[in-house]
């Protein structure tokens, strides 16, 4: 059988903040540091856990961990793996630097094969700063609260040195007979010697009956070398995914050398194909149309800590009020919140930090680091999502101004770069300058967002040529309600008119609406007018999705131009109270349903 450990590195941590950032001088990083007066810290969890005095905290802080494994852990290869710390940390084992990662919310692997030392005390220590940097995703502009941590799961992977290194699958998609499956399986040998290794990749339902087994090697792999080996073939009788029948298989993925198994991985995946055809989306060839939500990783219990019954409890809600959509703002989540919507059979938008990206006005050596950046974080996003069949597009940003050239041509480069790594999925971005400036060359699918409602009196006084290019007048001089569908009206039917046969997808539309405020601009009423009246004038059947800004009220950064701590825009309160936004989802939703599409509706 096969020899892989997973060994959780969970509480107890201990924590120390370093505003300073003179741990290393201080010998905060070293094995022999005493550190009985340290914070107590829980992980996953953050600073403001451990201390909630600090509140707000930013920049460097430390996080220590003991730890012992066993004596025969000496000749396996054992690597650490962080889901996710926020933002920047340098990891060091037993007083050595052993690894670092810029990339808050993805997961990371350090090799601690030989720092470790089995049979006796072990210290992991873990230089955390939540400092913003001009090159980050997000940098300085991030509209939400981060924190300071190790904010997911930490494990010690210990594996034969000869071992499996990654998995990719490729695709999975349906057909007459069942499905077929494509993975791309990456070898890797630590041994003194070379070998040669198969793998073998076997399919099993929700009961456990064996649909498949699929295999491809041996082949050779010289010491301290690797290999990478495809993997393809039917899968008799399986079933399509699809939100109404979200049906999921395991895979095993075995590492076999001479016949034995010496590794193994699991996943799970679900056969289905997501297309554009005739301005619609079409999921396993039917056709789709998208109601949901946008949500953020935030809980009033763990903040951007895991919170997988909240989670839970918040996808049952958006299913009850008829959404079979979530775009995942503004970036990549727990993995096991995808999980949950592989099994619930809710749709999803995977996106990555780019956020309200400015291009060069910071100089070229910062918007080249930025746009470096964003690819590596893309990357390393549909590594790890890819094999969820809920995943239907990829999000390379949101909100960047696409008044910048350099700014379009990022966009479009990065999609062009999800479309590479995974051509089986839509790659877009999220736009909230395509009033102004229409920059969907590249994109599968056109995403946009819009608060007529919020913001009419700046797009009231838009250049009048760009109003006469559909030959159409002003808009009304006042705002009333039909001022904000005719802006959904004309605008949208402009933008199809410049990409024709691309589909459109409002990925934010809303107002904000504070529960038992009945009066004024921030008032349930009005937040519950607005749900239902924009969608009212998205009626062309071009139109393939509505999406809620928000699900829930989220934590937000205090600035000079917003001091609440709070925004107010889901349609529950923080801690999950409904608002009347609710109800008016769920009417907004059935009503948009009902939208005639497909070609007699163009006709």
């Amino acid at each position: 059988m096969s020899s892989r450990i997973v060994m959780e590195l969970t509480t107890p941590w201990l924590m120390q903040p370093d505003q300073a950032d003179k741990g290393e001088l201080l010998g905060f990083h070293l094995a022999d540091h005493d550190d009985r007066q340290w914070l107590p810290a829980p992980v996953p969890g953050t600073v403001v856990d451990a201390c909630p005095d600090l509140y707000g905290f930013l920049g460097p802080a430390w996080f220590r961990r003991h730890f012992s494994v066993p004596a025969d852990w000496a000749h396996r290869h054992v690597v650490v793996r962080f889901e996710s710390v926020t933002d920047h940390c340098r990891v060091y084992l037993n007083s050595q630097l052993v690894g670092a990662n810029d990339d808050g919310y993805l997961p990371f692997e350090i090799d601690l094969s030989a720092a470790l030392r089995p049979g006796t005390d072990n210290v992991l220590a873990v230089w955390i700063d939540n400092m913003p940097r001009q090159q980050d995703l997000p940098g300085f502009e991030r509209g939400w609260r981060t924190y300071c941590g190790i904010m997911r799961e930490v494990n010690l992977i210990v594996t034969d040195q000869l071992r499996l290194q990654a998995t990719r699958l490729l695709r999975a998609e349906p057909d007459s007979a069942g499905g077929n499956l494509e993975l791309e399986i990456d070898l890797a040998n630590r041994r003194a010697q070379a070998t040669e290794a198969a793998v073998e990749v076997v399919v099993r339902d929700a009961t456990g009956k064996e649909l498949a087994k699929l295999s491809a090697g041996p082949a050779p792999i010289a010491n301290g070398g690797a290999a990478t080996l495809n993997v393809t073939g039917p899968v008799p009788k399986a079933q399509p995914w699809s939100p109404r029948q979200p049906t999921l298989y395991q895979l095993e993925v075995r590492l076999l050398e001479n016949g034995r198994e010496i590794d193994r991985f699991t996943l799970r995946t679900g056969f289905r194909t997501i297309q554009v055809r005739d301005e619609g989306l079409l999921l396993n060839g039917q056709p789709l149309v998208l109601t949901g939500f946008d949500r953020h990783e935030d809980s009033p219990r763990t903040g951007l800590c895991p919170d997988l019954d909240i989670v839970k409890a918040d996808l049952q809600a958006i299913k009850r009020a008829g959404g079979n959509f979530v775009r995942m703002a503004h970036y990549p989540h727990h993995p096991a919140e995808l999980d949950l919507c592989d099994e619930m059979g809710i749709l999803v938008m995977d996106e990555i930090p780019l956020y309200w990206w400015r291009g060069l006005h910071l100089g070229q050596d910062i918007f080249k680091a930025k746009r470096g950046n964003a690819r590596r974080q893309l990357t390393t996003m549909i590594q790890r999502d890819r094999h969820h069949p809920c995943v239907i597009f990829w999000s390379v940003s949101n909100e960047t101004h696409e008044n910048l050239p350099e700014v379009r041509e990022g966009n479009a480069d990065l999609i062009r770069h999800a479309r590479k790594l995974d051509p089986t999925r839509l790659a877009t971005h999220v736009a909230s300058q395509w009033h102004e400036q229409m920059a969907f060359e590249a994109d599968d699918v056109i995403c946009v967002n819009g608060y007529p409602s919020i913001h009419l009196d700046r797009w009231r006084n838009l250049p009048d040529d760009f109003d006469q290019v559909m030959n159409k007048q002003p808009l009304l001089p006042e705002f009333n309600w039909e001022t904000a569908r005719d802006f959904w009206r004309r605008r949208l039917e402009c933008v199809h008119q410049a990409f024709p046969g691309k589909p459109i997808v409002i990925t934010e539309y809303g107002h904000p609406g504070v529960k038992g405020v009945c009066a004024g601009h921030m008032s349930e009423q009005r937040q519950a007018r607005v749900i239902e009246n924009d969608p009212s004038a998205m009626t062309a059947p071009y139109m393939a999705g509505i999406t809620i800004w928000c699900w829930a009220d989220h934590t937000w950064h205090e600035t000079l131009n917003s001091p609440m701590t709070i925004a107010y825009y889901g349609v529950v309160t923080r801690d999950r109270q409904p608002k009347l936004g609710l109800e008016a989802a769920a009417r907004a939703f059935a009503a948009f349903r009902q939208i005639p599409r497909g070609p007699a509706a163009r006709t």
